[in-house]
């Protein structure tokens, strides 16, 4: 998979490059992901795409958004990493349950 950064003045400016990158051919079932830095970044993002991907007409807006996975930059390590075998012991929840473990005893 390979990794492209593009760095913009306004994030409005991302909008034609996604578009272009989602609508260029490939296979239907290969999940594409973006890295946008906050919530409202992705909910942004995620109308805009919605209104212009596979729309019959740009002024209907009647396009749907599916099989995209939009993520914040600290799923960018997960990504570049080679598959593990098994669970990481590292991650959040169980990070998060064995420290709640460790204070109950």
């Amino acid at each position: 998979m390979p990794l492209r950064v593009q760095l913009v003045r306004c994030f409005a400016d991302v909008l034609p490059a996604a578009v272009r990158f989602l609508s260029r051919p490939g296979d239907p079932f290969l999940r594409q992901r973006i890295i946008v830095p906050n919530a409202g970044a992705r909910a942004w993002l995620e109308s805009m795409l919605a209104g212009r991907l596979g729309a019959t007409d740009p002024a209907a807006r009647d396009g749907i958004v599916a099989n995209i996975a939009i993520a914040f930059p600290g799923s960018i390590p997960a990504l570049l990493q080679p598959a593990q075998s098994g669970p990481d012991p590292w991650s959040i929840d169980r990070l998060t349950f064995a420290v709640l473990e460790s204070l109950v005893r």
